[in-house]
């Protein structure tokens, strides 16, 4: 998967819980500033890409496939 895919899937996943990005920033565990820069395809941290890893069913780091979760 792509770090752009991975933006796609984390905003899809937004979109179709009906949640705003505070709500879905606070869910992930980083603010709602990075979020915004991920759903822009902005470069993040290895921090964030391991938080975000789990929401978008692969590491961003590695590619290794991971549960994935609501």
């Amino acid at each position: 998967m792509s770090y752009q895919d991975a933006c796609n899937e984390l905003r899809r996943i937004r979109k179709v819980r009906k949640i705003g990005v505070r709500q879905m920033a606070g869910e992930l565990g980083i603010s709602p500033a990075t979020l915004s820069r991920i759903e822009s395809y902005k470069p993040i941290s290895l921090d964030v890409a391991r938080k975000i890893g789990p929401w978008v069913g692969e590491c961003l780091c590695c590619g290794e496939k991971l549960g994935v979760q609501p």
